[in-house]
């Protein structure tokens, strides 16, 4: 991924977690790690260079640790069957 020069160390070590986590989940983007904190662009600010609280990163990291990925069958509506 590409990350800002002058990206805190504290950033930069939750962002290797983030992008690992992302090789491992391919289905979960940026976005999606950002609603853990309530904000879509998180991840995008980080990696602009953008500094974090340990509390938040504490927060992204609980939410990546409780990730279940969905089965791929979940998403689909299943149509009604008909009777009689």
């Amino acid at each position: 991924m590409i990350h800002a020069p002058d990206i805190p160390p504290s950033t930069r070590d939750l962002l290797a977690e983030i992008d690992a986590f992302q090789v491992a989940h391919p289905e979960v983007k940026d976005s999606a790690i950002g609603h853990a904190v309530n904000d879509g662009k998180f991840v995008g600010r980080l990696r602009g260079g953008g500094r974090v609280f340990p509390e938040t990163a504490e927060r992204v990291r609980a939410w990546m640790a409780a990730y279940v990925p969905k089965s791929k069958t979940s998403n689909r509506r299943q149509k009604p069957r008909k009777t009689g």
